[in-house]
């Protein structure tokens, strides 16, 4: 929403909606913090939000028209954490680095959204994980937005200069 009147207008619609069946929800949002919230809130009101299946999370990424990456890290809390992912160029611009706030200890793997990421949709480009202490990951996702994504071989340092081009991350939450 990107107005006071679109907000006034869905919770308008809401009341027409007849009364849920049952204790489950489905959030969505673009990730971080106030995700993470409304999830503990659902959760202490004994709401239960059921896993996605790969198809389902499929559907979602189709119909969602913003950048994101699923993230699998061995996160152990501030002291080794995904501190970011990012979307760099064939000739090895830094196109868009989404900073990772806090760790991700009980939820693997993850998903955020980030963007915009000013490509066409036949662009190629890599899509990659940081990790706080041990720097890129192993996983290079290369491909377009028309045509998809696939993980790739790379070898060791590629693409590594980008790794002290701002904007870097400046804390751990949790």
């Amino acid at each position: 929403m990107e107005s006071v009147e679109e907000l006034v207008d869905v919770i308008i619609a809401f009341q027409f909606f007849p009364p849920p069946k049952g204790r489950r929800v489905g959030l969505m949002g673009s990730g971080g913090g106030g995700s993470i919230s409304a999830s503990d809130e659902c959760e202490s009101m004994g709401l239960t939000m059921p896993q996605l299946t790969a198809e389902q999370k499929e559907e979602v990424k189709e119909s969602v028209a913003v950048p994101q990456s699923e993230v699998a890290s061995p996160d152990t809390g501030c002291e080794q954490y995904a501190d970011w992912w990012e979307v760099f160029s064939e000739d090895g611009q830094l196109l868009y680095r989404r900073i990772l706030l806090h760790s991700h200890v009980s939820e693997q793997p993850f998903t955020r959204s980030g963007g915009p990421v000013e490509i066409t949709e036949d662009t190629p480009v890599y899509v990659r994980a940081h990790m706080n202490m041990a720097g890129y990951g192993g996983q290079v996702m290369k491909g377009t937005v028309r045509d998809g994504f696939s993980s790739i071989e790379v070898e060791a340092g590629f693409g590594s200069d980008l790794e002290r081009i701002p904007p870097q991350p400046e804390d751990c939450a949790f």
